[in-house]
């Protein structure tokens, strides 16, 4: 409904462009997305230590294996 409504306001922001700035415009956005989670990621990383002292944890492994097909199906 929202899309309905905004409609005739699309004109106002046609502008032209080339493809050279397309792609430019395309690269900025996505080096800006790539910082933003780097930048999440290492705060919370940090948070994360802040809290826990993972040096100190016992370290174990845990083998995940998928269902098998034949068992999904049936449920």
């Amino acid at each position: 409904m929202l899309g309905i409504l905004l409609t005739p306001l699309m004109d106002y922001f046609e502008v032209q462009s080339s493809p050279l700035v397309n792609v430019l415009l395309l690269m900025v956005a996505l080096i800006f997305v790539a910082i933003l989670y780097l930048s999440i990621s290492r705060t919370r990383k940090n948070k994360l230590i802040d809290v826990i002292e993972l040096e100190m944890l016992q370290k174990h492994e845990l083998l995940i294996r998928p269902k098998s097909i034949l068992f999904t199906s049936i449920y």
